[in-house]
């Protein structure tokens, strides 16, 4: 990526690999940890999601989302109590959404500060990759804000699903 060349799968794997196994003894160790990565798929947050003893995926019990509530959801509420039904909660996706201008001239500013790797020229590869199903369980969060506005919404998000016992706990 930092010379311009998207990743492929094949590149990914290893690394993601190592970051779950991070993951799992951080786990171990009862410690919450915060990783930010480009998971951008499903099979991307799948092996990461490993790092939980306790995860099962949900293919692999027969239990889906659709199976539950049918085809379709009818309010958002369905969606997030099935995503917490079927995923673990040691292990939590958000996604840090803004429009791909803001993106595209935040990485630009840290380009030029030598504060990130990647070319701005990849960020719609990186778009294109991105895939989330509702039913997956991963929480949007608007990046757009201030930086200590987007912490104060991921905490208020995790301590409302009771993915965290109480604000303080991040």
């Amino acid at each position: 990526m930092r010379n311009g060349i998207p990743l492929t799968d094949e590149d990914r794997l290893p690394w993601l690999e190592a970051v779950r196994d991070a993951m799992i003894d951080y786990i171990i160790e009862g410690k919450i940890v915060v990783v930010a990565c480009s998971a951008l798929q499903p099979k991307y947050r799948d092996i990461l999601r490993t790092a939980d003893p306790m995860h099962e995926s949900a293919s692999s019990n027969g239990s889906s989302c659709e199976n539950i509530y049918g085809n379709s959801f009818s309010t958002s509420i369905e969606v997030e109590n099935c995503a917490k039904a079927l995923f673990s909660k040691m292990v939590v996706f958000l996604c840090l959404q803004a429009p791909a201008e803001l993106i595209a001239s935040r990485l630009e500013s840290r380009a030029k500060e030598g504060a990130h790797f990647m070319s701005p020229a990849l960020l719609q590869s990186q778009m294109d990759l991105l895939q989330i199903d509702d039913a997956e369980g991963v929480f949007c969060i608007d990046a757009s804000l201030d930086p200590d506005l987007i912490v104060e919404n991921i905490q208020r998000k995790l301590s409302d699903c009771q993915i965290l016992s109480s604000i303080s706990d991040i």
